[in-house]
């Protein structure tokens, strides 16, 4: 084929891409690169995925070896797909959604994948599983976020935290949290201080007490900012949007880390 998308397990590393999900596990001795876009709005695929997932093994302080690894189980593997968002737990990866179409909401979703690196094969195999909310409340009428696309999502303890993100129908400012132990989404409510936007930086604050929600493209770039506490019994939005941000140059897609304690 002629789509440089498509590639074989010949490649010896990845290609290049954006829209993609970079995580470090093992204490910092492994890196996890999933999806992303070597072409424009096109999701990086192959029947034999040697270039969706990668793993990238430390052997050194300097050198580190790209590895593709066999996936394992009797499951199947997650459909291609650009702008996901991805976390880990300990050294589980989550990824949540994404989009495998040309048009912003174009074949958005709204799936919820674990990925686990086995240590016991030298981090060679991989295993994939999907993830079906436990909520069983009847009163309870959305139990899943709506399909999205550029959200970000992170990993505070063991649940993950995710926002915005573009949908069929618009921008998004909705946080949620997905609880990794009873396998349970939470809505925790919209922003009433920041507009709907895909590529928002999330980051955790406070010795993970806040969540701050800092710029994005919500029709334009963006340098504004709310934070979200985090409560035992409850969480809330702040009354007011982040101070000090105006000198920021705006921005959104950018590059974000949130990195263990090694």
């Amino acid at each position: 084929t002629n789509n440089a998308n498509t590639t074989t397990a010949t490649s010896s590393k990845p290609l290049a891409r954006s829209s993609h999900g970079l995580s470090i596990i093992q204490n910092g001795s492994l890196l996890v690169l999933y999806g992303g876009e070597h072409i424009a709005r096109t999701p990086i695929e192959d029947t034999n995925s040697s270039q969706v997932l990668w793993v990238a093994k430390k052997k050194t302080a300097e050198d580190w070896q790209w590895i593709v690894p066999t996936i394992t189980g009797s499951g199947s593997a997650p459909p291609a797909r650009v702008a996901h968002a991805q976390a880990a737990v300990g050294n589980t990866i989550y990824i949540f959604g994404g989009r495998n179409g040309i048009e912003m909401g174009e074949n958005a979703m709204n799936d919820l994948w674990m990925l686990q690196i086995d240590p016991d094969h030298n981090d060679t195999t991989a295993t994939w599983t999907q993830i079906h909310d436990n909520t069983t409340d009847s009163t309870t009428t959305t139990t899943v976020p709506e399909a999205r696309s550029f959200h970000k999502m992170i990993a505070i303890k063991t649940n993950l935290y995710m926002f915005g993100g573009c949908s069929p129908s618009g921008r998004m400012n909705d946080l949620w949290k997905f609880d990794t132990l009873s396998c349970q989404w939470t809505e925790l409510g919209v922003s009433k201080v920041l507009r709907g936007r895909g590529g928002p930086n999330v980051l955790s604050l406070d010795d993970s007490k806040k969540i701050a929600i800092v710029a994005g493209f919500a029709g334009e770039e963006t340098n504004d900012g709310h934070v979200y506490r985090i409560g035992d019994g409850g969480g809330k939005w702040e009354e007011e949007g982040m101070k000090g941000l105006d000198e920021m140059r705006p921005r959104s897609v950018c590059c974000f880390a949130s990195l263990p304690k090694v």
